[in-house]
């Protein structure tokens, strides 16, 4: 998961400086995060170089105000963050938020795993 703190960091680096593009190291394991993060509206989009060993990362702005205010990252190398089910309708009922959970089938985001009634590795929350 220390893959998951490098791409958030980077995310992180990037609102805070206004960035309009960030670039990170290719990685399958990014690539289905970044989908996800697409799929909400949170990016502009995402591309690959010509050697495809970096992903360029288009940072999404509604007015000079970027889509991601917060990220919130949980799990780290360190520290993982196993919930079950019912404690990710916990989180998700208290603070309605966008999460990425790694589950046993792949990366979801927090309400799909609520749908599939599946726990798992909190990596973030995202606002």
């Amino acid at each position: 998961m220390s893959n998951s703190c490098a791409l958030f960091g980077i995310l992180k680096q990037g609102i805070i400086h206004k960035k309009l593009r960030v670039k990170i190291r290719t990685s399958k394991y990014f690539i289905c995060i970044l989908e996800l993060l697409y799929k909400k509206g949170y990016i502009r989009f995402f591309s690959f170089s010509e050697d495809k060993k970096t992903i360029f990362i288009f940072l999404k702005y509604n007015y000079n105000i970027s889509m991601i205010k917060e990220i919130i990252i949980f799990s780290k190398p360190s520290k993982r963050y196993y919930l079950p089910v019912k404690e990710l309708k916990k989180i998700y009922r208290e603070r309605n938020l966008f999460g990425i959970v790694s589950t046993d089938i792949g990366l979801l985001s927090l309400d799909s795993c609520l749908l599939k009634n599946k726990g798992g590795d909190l990596l973030c929350l995202i606002d």
